[in-house]
Formats: structure tokens, sequence, C-alpha cells
């Protein structure tokens, strides 16, 4: 049985997409942010313009964009910020978003135990990253997480706990010919389990 499950995320590894190919550095999201804020950018503009920048493109839903403009600061969230509870809906998976994604985006949600697939840092602007991550949790379901900034303790092959907000559903192909559904988020604190141990 663990063979199987440790070829099936080899094949899988091997199916997904750069999702970070293609995107474009901050200037123009400064320039934006500047214009119309007159300062620099919020949560809301970052994951407002990476979503037509990346492979996975999604749509925001109109609960997620009220939530980061609400909530800048938990994206990502510094270590000493609590997230109170009320703010994480426990009960949420990716069965209920790929069902509906414009029902959520209200409330965080957290991925226990996820299998780091992939991962891959991109400087957006000097000295700033932006971090993907591709996990896939214990029902094999997977997930593409956008952080703003550094995770100099994740790496691929890691198990993280990632508390992060959905932003809406995306898909890519895979190479056998079908479509790879995601639930992308993003990401507000990303702990490694291995390194908790």
């Amino acid at each position: 049985m663990a063979a199987k499950i440790i070829m099936k995320r080899i094949a899988i590894a091997a199916l997904s997409a750069v999702i970070l190919q293609g995107v474009t550095p901050l200037d123009s999201l400064n320039v934006y942010a500047s214009e119309n804020t007159g300062a620099s950018y919020t949560a809301l503009d970052l994951y407002t313009y990476i979503q037509d920048q990346c492979s996975t493109e999604y749509t925001l839903t109109e609960k997620a964009e009220t939530f980061l403009e609400e909530h800048d600061d938990f994206f990502p969230a510094s270590p000493e910020l609590v997230i109170p509870d009320e703010m994480i809906d426990a009960e949420l998976d990716f069965r209920h978003i790929n069902k509906n994604p414009s029902r959520y985006g209200d409330k965080l949600m957290r991925i226990s135990d996820a299998y780091v697939i992939q991962v891959q840092e991109q400087e957006m602007e000097e000295g700033h990253y932006l971090t993907w991550l591709n996990l896939i949790d214990g029902e094999e379901q997977q997930y593409s997480v956008y952080y703003n900034g550094e995770l100099d303790d994740v790496f691929e092959d890691d198990t993280v706990e990632v508390t992060g907000l959905p932003l809406g559903t995306s898909s890519f192909e895979n190479t056998e010919g079908g479509d790879t559904l995601v639930v992308v988020l993003a990401g507000c604190k990303v702990n490694n389990i291995n390194q908790a141990e």
C-alpha cells in the first residue's frame, strides 16, 4: 500500500505544471497600488494580480475578496499572531470548495498532514519572494498554495500543516489527457510537521 502511494505521488509530481512559470515581477502591481491607494500593495492586490499570472488561473470569490481586504495582516500571519478559532472552519475540506467555490472564502481552512509535492520560490521584487506549494492531502486531493513570502524550512517531500484562505478552484492538464483539479489557497501559516517532531 505504501509503495502504491509513493508511486502515485511520483506520478503526480511528474504531471504537475510549473505553476510559477510566467509570473511577472510585482513592478506593475506596485505601480497599480501606489496609483490607487498611495501605499504598497495589499493582500487583496497581490491575490487579485496573480490570479491571471500563473498557469493555475483562478477567480477570486467575492467572499475571499472581502476577507483579504478585512484581514490583510493574515497574509502572511506573523508567528505571534493568534488566529481566533471562529475564523477557521474546521469542517471545510476540498469537497466543499470543489462543489461550489462561491460559498466559501469568508473563513480560513486548515489542511493537516499535507505532503509537499513541489515547492518553488520566485523573487517578485528585490528581496521579496512569492512561494508556491503543490500539496496533496490524505484523501489524495490537491491544493495550490500561494504564500506571500519565504518558507525557509519547507521542502519537497516534507509534511506540512497549512492554514489558508480558499480563493477558488483551478485545474491543469495532466499527461494522461485529463485535468487535475486543485483548490487554490492564500497561505496564512505553513508549519513543517517534520521539523516539529
